[in-house]
């Protein structure tokens, strides 16, 4: 996939934010994506502030932790 992706020479620095999942991570060779100009961000292993639902449980359940 990152090899499609540097195909499109896109003039813009390319960054994708994959979750953390193991299948996400590989071990093929770790230097692909800075040879190629991409560079992977992951999301961190529980970020709460990006499931909607803790958002809306803070509404409904103010008390709540």
């Amino acid at each position: 996939m990152l090899q499609l992706i540097a195909v499109l020479r896109l003039a813009l620095p390319i960054t994708l934010i994959p979750d953390n999942a193991r299948y996400q991570k590989w071990d093929l060779n770790p230097d692909l994506d800075h040879s190629l100009g991409i560079e992977l961000s992951y999301l961190p292993a529980y970020p709460p502030n990006l499931n909607l639902i803790e958002r809306l449980r803070k509404f409904v359940m103010p008390g709540a932790t």
